[in-house]
């Protein structure tokens, strides 16, 4: 097996994707993040992280990647991890109540409870509807903070 030197040195640069340079389809990269979200809802974290890890390695820009991973790691309650992966999914989209309220919640556990209300209150104000159950836990830890 021969290594084309050029190759690996333009996708260390950042010139071309490392699924341009595997000649992968790009949507293998959405695979990967479809099947890692069907296996956190299953609880099978260890086969979700893998497959987040995938999408993620293969496209830094793969926003249900990080996302992914930022919930396997708040649920393991790995926060460092949590808000690594979370700020990044959050610089890719800016719209995922999950990603507001998990950020939030993070940032709540982690005693930063300004910062953590304004993730907070936008992950509610993406749902005005109050239909999203993501946006909807972000309210009722939003409620609670301003009590206490």
């Amino acid at each position: 097996m021969s290594i084309n030197l050029d190759l690996f040195e333009q996708v260390v640069d950042g010139k071309v994707t490392l699924v341009e340079a595997l000649g992968l389809s790009p949507n293998v990269v959405e695979v990967f993040a479809i099947l890692g979200s069907q296996c956190y809802e299953q609880g099978r974290y260890h086969d979700a992280r893998s497959m987040f890890q995938a999408a993620a390695t293969l496209d830094d820009g793969s926003y249900l990647g990080h996302a992914g991973l930022g919930a396997l790691a708040l649920v393991e309650e790995d926060l460092d991890g949590a808000l690594v992966s979370l700020r990044r999914a959050y610089d890719l989209n800016r719209k995922d109540p999950a990603v507001c309220g998990n950020l939030g919640e993070v940032l709540l556990r982690q005693g930063q409870t300004e910062e953590a209300a304004r993730y907070l209150g936008e992950s509610a104000a993406l749902d005005p509807g109050h239909n999203n159950p993501y946006a909807n836990r972000a309210r009722g830890i939003l409620h609670a903070i301003q009590r206490a």
